[in-house]
């Protein structure tokens, strides 16, 4: 029978290495630590330029759908039983950096319009060409985030022949992309009711 005799005084490192040795007990092989991730020091330089200006171009459409919500914000809470209107921003994209983006928003209301607010949102960032070629190669990714990000969006991309009328230079077909995004404003009640404090499961006794 094998009694177990406690140890007072824990053995230190040193010492357990020297019974080892003693006893010519092989050691387990130390692991080898942990190989750093070469990807990004693999990235290429126009990789990271592309994924920068990926960012820029999501922030500006997500800004853009934000100001066209809180444009509409009044309308969404007073629509009769959450069966009022829907809203689309539509926002079409040149090949050429010639033409200016057009963007289009409806429910048109006369007199007003929140089309002056988001044009400064893609001037900022001088997209055109840019645009055109993001959406070219990430549009459907683009769409995919999006609607993941803002519930009850519907995210359409069309590829369309352009031609031009030789206004800003000669004559010529070109390509446009032109993104839509369809935003609805109808809503539950117990979906409003169980996300906000009238929750009875989020009232605490005191």
């Amino acid at each position: 029978m094998i009694s177990l005799v406690k140890c007072g005084k824990p053995l230190t490192q040193q010492q357990l290495d020297e019974e080892l040795d003693y006893f010519m007990i092989p050691r387990p092989p130390k692991p080898s630590p942990p190989l750093k991730s070469t990807r990004i020091q693999k990235l290429s330089l126009r990789s990271k330029i592309i994924s920068s200006e990926l960012d820029k171009f999501v922030f500006a459409l997500k800004s853009a759908l934000s100001t066209v919500i809180n444009y509409f914000q009044k309308r969404f809470i007073m629509s009769k039983g959450g069966q009022g209107f829907d809203i689309t921003l539509e926002i079409s994209f040149y090949a050429s950096g010639r033409i200016p983006q057009l963007i289009t928003v409806l429910p048109t209301i006369i007199g007003k319009s929140p089309i002056p607010l988001i044009t400064p949102i893609f001037s900022e960032y001088t997209f055109g060409t840019k645009a055109y070629v993001l959406l070219n190669h990430f549009g459907d990714n683009i769409g995919d985030y999006l609607e993941a990000t803002y519930p009850g969006l519907y995210w359409d991309l069309q590829w369309l022949e352009h031609c031009s009328d030789g206004t800003n230079g000669p004559e010529s077909v070109d390509g446009m992309y032109r993104v839509k995004m369809s935003l609805c404003d109808r809503f539950e009640y117990g979906d409003v009711i169980s996300n906000c404090c009238l929750n009875a499961t989020s009232l605490k006794c005191y």
